[in-house]
Order: C-alpha cells, then structure tokens, then sequence
C-alpha cells in the first residue's frame, strides 16, 4: 500500500467543524531554542561591555600620563591636568552618558537571563512528561494552516505557521495534538495515519510533548520479543516432528 500525504485544512475550518486543539507549546520552544533576538542581544551586550572596558583603559593610562608630566613641574602639572579630558577620550561618551549605559546593560542582561530560563522550563517540563508511562496513541490526521489569530474565528490572518494535526486513536471522543510550529514553506515528513505518542501533563493537558522515534522503536521491540517468543514455542514442535521421522 502506497503511503499517501496528509490533507491540508486552514485551522478556522477545523473550528466551524468542531475540532479544538491546543497548540504544542514545549516542543515548539524546544526545537526553535535561542531565537535570532537572543543571539542580537547578546552580541551588543558583549560590545557595550568591550567598549566600555577599553573605555576605562583609555581613561587609565590618561591619568597615569597626567601624573608623570607633573613630576617635571608643578605648573605643567596643572595646565595638563585641565587640558587632558578622559571623558573626551571615551568612545561610549558619545552615544551613551553612564545613567542609560548601565540601563541598557541592564535591560539586555535581564532578557538575556529571561530566555535562557524560559528554555530552562520547557526542557524540564518535558523531561518529566516523558518519565508517563501511559502515553496517548495518535495518529497523523491532517496539515493545518494556522489562519485565525488569537484562536479568534472571527480574526482570521494569512497563514504563516502550520502545524501536523494528531488524532487520538481508539476513543469515540478524540482528542487532537499537534506538532511542533512549522512555517508553511516547510514541507513536514509526516504521512497519513502514522503513529506517535503523546506525553501529557495531567493537570495541565496544554503542556504536552510528541513523541514518534519512540513509537516505532517500541513498536519493533514488541514485535521482535513477539517472534522471539514464536519461534521459542515452535522450536520444541519442530523437534518433536524431526525425531518422528528419524522413527
């Protein structure tokens, strides 16, 4: 039998048709990890901390040329300690007064944690969904474009993101899952009716995480403990059979 793709339905028909689904927020973030933002502000943090550091070299070996000069006479002393300005010197003095330069160091390190620690979470959070071991049984069940915008039926968007929509198999109420955001330049390598699991939160069933690897590697290991078991109980037949004939 052929494998054959997945229908595509735009997200605000699914809705007129009754099918609800939450979207795959932990595995989303995961896949995607640090976005281009992140990255951004952690190379301009990196070169305000640069900038300043040579700031206070320049402002460092200033003074010390200040001093030297004023061990000749008192009065150069004086006319270099007025005329060498460090402030002058400093290359952030010109963009950025130190009031709004540790504002914005601030601002970006803030951030920066922040995203760190939200991919922290959803890393443990799947962690510890993958430790069920009653996972829900899907299958692929069609390709989605994400066409409404806040879930609104009513504000409906050109579909950017789209997503695999999973079934849940053997329930006369299904439920849907879906996988992770994909954009709709993607082509997703899902066929129609396969297999994976579905890890969910219990108490919060809109954290979940899907898991296809795993089910097909389950999938051949009982199959192989199964033939493995088969031919151990007609190992002992074929030995009754082969001494018969040797009757």
């Amino acid at each position: 039998m052929k494998d054959l793709p997945l229908e595509s339905f735009n997200q605000s028909y699914l809705k007129k048709a009754g099918v609800n689904f939450k979207l795959n927020v932990v595995d989303t973030v995961l896949k995607k990890g640090f976005t281009l933002s992140f990255y951004l502000c952690l190379i301009l943090l990196v070169l305000l901390l640069v900038l300043k550091f040579s700031d206070l070299g320049i402002s460092a070996s200033s003074v010390t040329a200040s001093a030297s000069s004023s061990t000749i006479t008192s009065t150069s002393s004086a006319v270099d300690s007025n005329s060498i300005d460090p402030a002058s010197t400093s290359i952030l003095s010109h963009f950025l007064n130190p009031k709004q330069f540790w504002c914005m160091v601030s601002l970006l390190s803030i951030y920066l944690v922040l995203s760190f620690l939200r991919l922290l979470k959803y890393f443990f959070i799947r962690k510890r969904l993958r430790l069920d071991q009653a996972p829900i049984a899907v299958e692929a069940y069609a390709i989605v474009k994400l066409d409404l915008k806040n879930n609104d039926l009513y504000k409906r968007i050109t579909p950017k993101k789209q997503v695999v929509l999973y079934k849940e198999c053997g329930s006369q109420k299904p439920r849907f899952f879906t996988g992770i955001v994909l954009s709709v330049k993607t082509t997703p390598k899902v066929i129609k009716a396969q297999k994976a699991l579905v890890f969910i939160d219990r108490k919060n069933p809109a954290l979940y995480s899907i898991d296809d690897d795993k089910f097909y590697k389950t999938v051949g290991e009982s199959k192989l403990s199964l033939k493995m078991l088969n031919l151990k109980k007609l190992n002992p037949k074929l030995d009754g059979v082969s001494q018969k004939e040797k009757l």
